[in-house]
């Protein structure tokens, strides 16, 4: 089953798991069966996704949808979360794009009858998927993410495991929405769905404990993290209820945002490979342990000074 990619050019075929590949067409009969389908629907350089599965046929088409567009969704997250340049680039399967790839605007002069000019702007640049790319993404674990898609597809998924799935299709979303405000709604959402497992307490007091402690070994690392935290969950509430658009949302701050959040995901994604935890309830008591501990041996300390 073959997906399209619009904007990604390949030179060789990419493997990104045991049975998940990107690149063109990779037999010569089918190229030239689709060179009966208008180049709209395709052209000789199209890129796809794509992988091999046996059964029903409307079945495997959903099956392989799932697979394959979870695969492009960790690659985007891994690729676009670190990506610095100005073009705006997409990496999705085309049944993802709700986007036309060119605004266009005409205009007629008011004093000229016979006159039309078009504005035409690309919506989103073309990127190639070279060893520059490949290494972005291996930089950011995408062998992490690879065995958890394989582990996924092929055995039974635990708790943990399926709190992952939708908290990377949500990231995917975020990283193509182009209302930052709208961007902060679903991080902060991620990070509910995440750490949340009550409704008991504040959120923000909650999530300031456990996120920091999961993410990072460094005390000062620790306390950026809860001061965007803190920034991040009252911009939330201003947007949601008040739909306040006030507060300037830079590049930089979104990049932060952005980062702590897939670096939560990530780190989750290699405790599920390596099936330590189970579920989210577990890795808290480890948390909620450890700093039980560190209190009583202070406490210890200062009954003997």
């Amino acid at each position: 089953v073959y997906f399209p990619i619009p904007y990604l050019e390949v030179n060789e075929t990419y493997n990104f798991t045991q049975n998940i590949f990107i690149g063109k067409l990779p037999n010569i009969n089918l190229k030239s069966l689709m060179t009966s389908f208008r180049e709209d629907i395709y052209h000789q350089n199209s890129t796809f996704v794509y992988t091999k599965m046996k059964g029903e046929r409307q079945a495997v088409v959903d099956m392989a949808y799932e697979r394959c567009s979870l695969a492009v969704d960790i690659i985007k997250a891994c690729y676009l979360t670190f990506y610095s340049e100005l073009p705006k680039i997409c990496l999705d399967i085309a049944n993802n794009i709700n986007h036309l790839p060119v605004e266009r605007c005409f205009i007629q002069e008011w004093s000229v009858d016979d006159s039309l000019h078009v504005n035409a702007n690309i919506n989103y640049h073309t990127v190639k998927l070279d060893d520059i790319f490949i290494q972005k993404l291996d930089e950011h674990c995408k062998t992490e993410y690879a065995i958890f898609i394989d582990r996924i597809y092929n055995q039974e998924n635990t708790e943990l495991e399926k709190l992952l799935i939708p908290a990377i299709r949500t990231y995917s979303k975020m990283l193509s929405s182009n209302n930052n405000y709208d961007k902060v709604v679903d991080l902060c959402s991620i990070l509910d769905s995440l750490i949340l497992l009550d409704e008991k307490g504040s959120i923000k007091q909650a999530l300031k404990k456990y996120v920091p402690l999961i993410v990072t070994d460094t005390s000062e690392n620790r306390q950026f993290i809860k001061k965007n935290i803190e920034k991040m969950y009252d911009m939330r509430s201003k947007y949601i209820h008040h739909r306040n658009t006030k507060e300037n949302i830079t590049r930089k701050d979104l990049f932060n945002y952005s980062v702590i959040v897939f670096t939560l995901i990530t780190q989750l994604v290699i405790f599920a490979n390596r099936n330590k935890y189970k579920t989210m309830k577990e890795i808290i008591k480890v948390i909620d342990d450890k700093i039980k501990n560190t209190i009583e041996i202070i406490s210890f300390e200062k009954d003997f000074k």
